[in-house]
């Protein structure tokens, strides 16, 4: 299991601080911050308060992590529509509804397909 993912399971159980994580875990301090850092960015921890100078962390709930990957997702997809439908109204090329239908329920269908994929693998780690 990769470091970052051992301070994960251990926030998972009680919150900590860098300094408390580091010790408990056997870890340099910073690079603690470091992986304390790439868990905020990816969503799977958050600030809970402070203790004296340092802030306190703990894992977000699984079901609040999977909204916030299903978000994302559904952001990209979004973007990537509105993309698609500017492609379109600015092209030269002339398709047919039911075939600009199809492609967008195909790749619909790709993104829910991955989304289901991820979701399993971060349930399973």
């Amino acid at each position: 299991m990769s470091k970052k993912y051992e301070i994960l399971e251990l926030l998972k159980h009680e919150e900590y601080t860098i300094k408390e994580i580091a010790g408990h875990l056997k870890f340099n301090e910073n690079d603690v911050r470091v992986y304390i850092n790439r868990l905020k960015k990816d969503g799977l921890i958050k600030e809970i308060g402070k203790k004296k100078r340092y802030i306190i962390y703990a894992a977000k709930e699984q079901e609040s992590q999977n909204n916030d990957h299903y978000n994302k997702i559904k952001e990209g997809f979004n973007q990537f529509n509105n993309l698609f439908e500017s492609l379109i109204k600015n092209s030269q090329i002339i398709i047919k509804n039911s075939q600009i239908d199809n492609f967008k329920l195909l790749i619909k269908e790709k993104i829910d397909i991955n989304l289901i994929k991820e979701l399993n693998s971060e349930m399973s780690f």
